[in-house]
């Protein structure tokens, strides 16, 4: 399988949402199926407002049932309490159970054909998984004043420290994914671990290299975007468990590497323009290389 046609691209995007909802309702069937034991309080609609307790052993036969959905409020609101009882800590599970209880609710509100209300709500849940909060702010970084010695000193200290983790790359991350998903083989997952842990050193590294203010903006956003594609990495480990988040860290993977690489691209135009420039043998003269290549 080779993954990388179709990342960050919006075939990527296309390809993702119809994989959400063929493994969704195909999870959410099964799930049908086999239900687990927990609980869930449903307004009794026959008029006396008392709250009875359904497990999930009978969950099904409540939300079909003729009276659960005498309106279109009362099916919204058993829609949503029968979601917040269907989640779990598999993405998978949970949107595809969404998606059910969703086509259903809809269905007794005359909605069946109201397909984009369904998808959205598996975006949803699509979308939250991949969000991850930042780690460094600028009060964290060593800034220090613009002139050219510091810019010149800068461009060799940020590509030297790339250049020492090596294992932090696009290839060697989507190796074990693409490896994993040809062979249907969760133990080459087992390496992001060990890729994580060099996003994780290398942002680190990275955020205490002294920054001229000229660069601050963007040295900041690149140690956060290292650290995002680190969580990245252990969300792809469930890429075969939960295909929902291990897609869903996919799809945020990709995006962060872009990001970072156009975040490199701005700090070397920055740096071509303050006349910035590097011997062959400086590791700075790499920059030129990017400039270029940008700009072709």
């Amino acid at each position: 399988m080779n993954i990388r046609p179709y990342l960050p691209s919006a075939r990527f995007a296309v390809l993702a949402v119809a994989l959400l909802i063929g493994i969704g309702l195909v999870s959410g069937a099964a799930w049908i199926t086999n239900p687990r034991q927990s609980g869930v309080q449903l307004q009794n609609t026959g008029g006396n407002g008392a709250i009875a307790t359904f497990s999930d052993s009978d969950w099904q036969e409540a939300f079909a049932s003729s009276t659960a959905f005498q309106t279109a409020a009362t099916i919204q609101n058993q829609a949503e309490k029968l979601m917040e009882a269907s989640r779990t800590n598999n993405l998978t599970d949970s949107i595809g159970r969404s998606l059910l209880i969703n086509a259903a609710a809809l269905q007794g509100q005359g909605l069946g054909d109201n397909q984009d209300q369904i998808v959205s709500s598996a975006l949803a849940q699509w979308k939250n998984a991949q969000a991850v909060s930042s780690t460094y702010a600028v009060a964290d970084l060593s800034t220090i004043q613009d002139s050219q010695a510091a810019l010149h000193a800068y461009g060799n200290a940020i590509a030297l420290v790339l250049t020492e983790h090596a294992q932090a790359t696009y290839g060697n991350t989507m190796l074990p994914v693409s490896l994993a998903v040809d062979n249907n083989d969760p133990k080459t997952l087992s390496k992001l671990s060990a890729i994580a842990g060099e996003y994780r050193a290398l942002a680190k590294d990275i955020a205490a290299i002294p920054v001229p203010k000229l660069l601050v903006d963007i040295e900041l956003q690149i140690a956060n975007n290292y650290m995002q594609m680190a969580a990245a990495c252990l969300g792809m480990q469930t890429v075969l468990s939960d295909p929902a988040r291990g897609l869903a860290a996919l799809q945020n993977y990709a995006s962060l590497f872009n990001q970072t690489e156009q975040l490199f691209i701005q700090m070397t135009e920055k740096l071509q323009s303050s006349r910035i420039l590097f011997g062959s043998d400086e590791p700075g003269s790499v920059w030129a290389k990017l400039y270029a290549a940008a700009h072709q």
